[in-house]
């Protein structure tokens, strides 16, 4: 096994020690390595977006951010984590999204994915302010 595998697991046992678990470890480093060997690998015509949802982390959001990520939302709350970051390319998708959500999405330029013929409709109304 990689040496370093196990210099990383000491450190995890050391910080789990003082801070107590559960406990969520990052490396800002490793994850921004990763997400550019990502956009490397892929077209330039190809939109990579982080699922805000695997882990909306701010500190997390704020590395990928920086990076020109696109950032998928499934929540209103997702939404604004983003936008916190400064993050511009926003992506609003999932069930079961209000009309307020909607509307915030509407408001920050997001692409949204309508779900059904009701999202559409509800998207329609908000987008032409007769709601």
């Amino acid at each position: 096994m990689d040496p370093f595998f196990f210099l990383q697991c000491e450190e995890c046992r050391e910080l789990s020690a003082t801070h107590g678990t559960p406990t969520f470890f990052y490396q800002a480093t490793r994850a921004k390595d990763r997400w550019r060997r990502l956009r490397a690998a892929l077209p330039a015509r190809v939109t990579v977006a982080y699922a805000v949802k695997a882990n909306p982390f701010p500190p997390l959001l704020q590395a990928f951010a920086v990076e020109g990520a696109a950032f998928d939302c499934a929540s209103g709350g997702e939404l604004e984590a983003t936008v916190k970051t400064g993050a511009r390319r926003l992506f609003f998708a999932g069930p079961g999204k209000r009309k307020q959500e909607l509307a915030r999405a509407l408001e920050l330029g997001a692409r949204i994915q309508a779900e059904g013929f009701e999202d559409l409709e509800r998207i329609e109304e908000l987008a032409a302010g007769s709601v």
